[in-house]
Parts: C-alpha cells; sequence; structure tokens
C-alpha cells in the first residue's frame, strides 16, 4: 500500500471523503493525495467494492464497505462526490445531512428540482457547496477572464467556444449520463457566463446525430452549434461534436471593440517541424483528462481552502441552476427549431 502524502501542515488538514472510484475518482484521489495542499483523504466508496479497494490500496486510503461508513469514519469534513450522475443528489443529500461540506462533479441533479433540493440540502446545514465546472480553474479561461475583467479588450461583442471530444461515449453512457447537452454542452454553457461576466438570455440550437447512429438510437443527438445571445446584446457561438479525427480540440475567442483575446489548444509539445512536403505540429491533447488536469488540481484546492477558511466558493449551486437553465433552452430549441428565451 502506498501512504498518500500530506502537504501542508496537518494539524489543519482538511479531512476529504470521496464517493465514486471510477474516472473521475480517481483524478480527485491523485489530485488529493499528491498536488492539493492541506488535505487528507479520509475514505473512499464506491457500489462496486472491488474498485474502492484498488484505488485505496494504491493511494494509501482506507476503503469504505458503505456510503454511511464513508460519511462518518476516519472523522471527514467535507466530501467529494464522484459517482455516476443519476446517485449524485441522493449523495448531496446524504453528505449534507451528516453535516459534511460538498464538490459535487456536474449534474447536481437531473432536473431542475432536484438541483434546488441540493442548494437547500447544504444551505440548511450551513455546508458548503461547490460545483465540478473545473474549466473555470483553467489558466487559460482564467486569463481571458481577467482581460475581459481589465476593459483592455473594451466592451465585448462575440464569444466563440469550440469543444470537440476525440471519439464518442459508451451507449451506456449516453443513456444514463442526461444527453450530450446535459452532460457536454453544459460545461461550454457555464464557461460562457465565466468569461463573459453576463448572463445568457436566449438560445438558438441546431443539431443531429452524424457520427455514431446508436447515439441517435438511444435518443440523443452528437454534433451541435448554438447561438447564445447575452443580456448586452453580445452574441456567442459554442460549438460542439463527439468525435474528431485529431484530439481533443478545445479553443475559446472573445472579441471586443478595442481587442480580442484567443485561447488556443494545448499539446503535447510546441515543436514545429517545417520541411519542403508542408509544416506539421502536434495535435491537440487527446482528452480532457490530459487537458483539464491543473483545473481539476486548482478546482480541489479552491474547495480545500473555502472549507479551511470558511470562505464561500466561486462554483456554487446557482451556478448549476443557471447553467441547468441555458441548457433547458437549448434543448427546447432543438425540438423546436425556433430561439428560445432563457427562464430567470
Amino acid at each position: 500500500m502506498t501512504t498518500q502524502s500530506q502537504i501542508g501542515s496537518a494539524d489543519r488538514a482538511v479531512r476529504i471523503a470521496v464517493i465514486g472510484a471510477g474516472r473521475i475518482g480517481e483524478v480527485h484521489i491523485t489530485n488529493l493525495t499528491r498536488r492539493v495542499k492541506g488535505a487528507v483523504v479520509t475514505g473512499v466508496f464506491d457500489s462496486d467494492i472491488s474498485k474502492a479497494e484498488a484505488i485505496g490500496e494504491r493511494f494509501g486510503v482506507p476503503a469504505r464497505p458503505t456510503l454511511e461508513a464513508l460519511l462518518t469514519e476516519g472523522g471527514p469534513v467535507a466530501v467529494v462526490v464522484g459517482s455516476p450522475s443519476a446517485f449524485h443528489l441522493e449523495h448531496v443529500k446524504k453528505a449534507a445531512s451528516a453535516g459534511l461540506h460538498v464538490l459535487c462533479e456536474k449534474p447536481l441533479a437531473l432536473d431542475e428540482e432536484g438541483i434546488a433540493e441540493a442548494i437547500e440540502a447544504c444551505a440548511s446545514k450551513g455546508r458548503i457547496l461547490q460545483v465540478g465546472f473545473n474549466r473555470r480553474f483553467d489558466p487559460n479561461s482564467v486569463a481571458v477572464r481577467e482581460e475581459v475583467d481589465s476593459g483592455r479588450l473594451g466592451k465585448v461583442r462575440s464569444l466563440r467556444i469550440t469543444s470537440r471530444d476525440p471519439w464518442p461515449p459508451s451507449i451506456d453512457y449516453v443513456r444514463s449520463s442526461g444527453g450530450m447537452i446535459m452532460d457536454m454542452t453544459i460545461h461550454d454553457l457555464d464557461l460562457a457566463r465565466f468569461l463573459t461576466g453576463e448572463e445568457v438570455v436566449e438560445v438558438s440550437a441546431f443539431g443531429g446525430c452524424l457520427i455514431d447512429p446508436e447515439i441517435g438510437n438511444a435518443g440523443d443527438i452528437d454534433l451541435a452549434t448554438i447561438m447564445l445571445r447575452f443580456e448586452s446584446g453580445a452574441v456567442g457561438v459554442v460549438e460542439n461534436t463527439r468525435a474528431t479525427p485529431y484530439g481533443y480540440d478545445q479553443r475559446v475567442e472573445v472579441l471586443g471593440s478595442d481587442a480580442s483575446i484567443e485561447s488556443e489548444n494545448m499539446t503535447p509539445s510546441r515543436v514545429v517541424k517545417r520541411s519542403a512536403s508542408g509544416q506539421t505540429q502536434p495535435n491537440p491533447l487527446p482528452f480532457f483528462l490530459q487537458r483539464y488536469e491543473e483545473a481539476f488540481s486548482r478546482e480541489l484546492q479552491h474547495f480545500v481552502d473555502a472549507v479551511r477558511e470558511a470562505k464561500a466558493v466561486a462554483v456554487s449551486g446557482k451556478d448549476a441552476l443557471h447553467a441547468h437553465r441555458i441548457a433547458q433552452a437549448v434543448q427546447r430549441s432543438l425540438a423546436s427549431g425556433r430561439p428560445e428565451r432563457v427562464t430567470a
């Protein structure tokens, strides 16, 4: 068994339990035990106990046999929810009932009523609720937002977000995730709010299924282009697709009255080869685990600091609610073929 390292003062360490030993759970445990300052992982729980035991062995973290044991044993004061989407609401409510602060991966719940329940569950206990919109913590996203806030771009006129996955998810995942708009696009809808500092008031969406027919058979789409109108009158475009042949394509541009700013793809290196046959350079990083590695770590550090210092988080349940309402308007527009207003 590997013993988890403790970065920072042990007597002030925030004791955190982790729900979920899958892909995202492993990301969080890796960061909490190796990168985040001032955190100790008290245990991990997964409905598949063998997964919890395996990841616990790797990181020196106790595998708890039940959710109730996870929320009590080892003295946790906070929990990270990385279970499948359908269980998020249940797990947030149980963690809040146990008096724990919560960082929950999106979505908080699969519908607006559930999101409101999650917010109230934490608020009624005076507990922090942070939502896992990790792209807000990406250094490139932060740099773009700082330029917008500085006024050096002038008045924001337009925004463009390109987000293309390298390959489609499994059909089982499609069926359980809430669909592309609620699972994938919602990150970009939240990012649009973050980068501009404005609310989206209207959307117009176009989409279809051109990549994997099985996704269409499951009732979902695999590509979409969405027009946004912000409260100032500025406009935006979010373009999503479930597969590309060249890697994980993540680009952003904000155009202002005085200047524009762009965030380009991250690549394994910045090496460019030039020859008589042309110019080549590396493709983007393969997927979100590599592209947003630092964002995940910064997100957790923000949560740990907020718990330790009893301060508000930058991404709250209300942000989840706003993003969900925009996503709902997108779904209505896809169905109606018309622009749709975002519910206030």
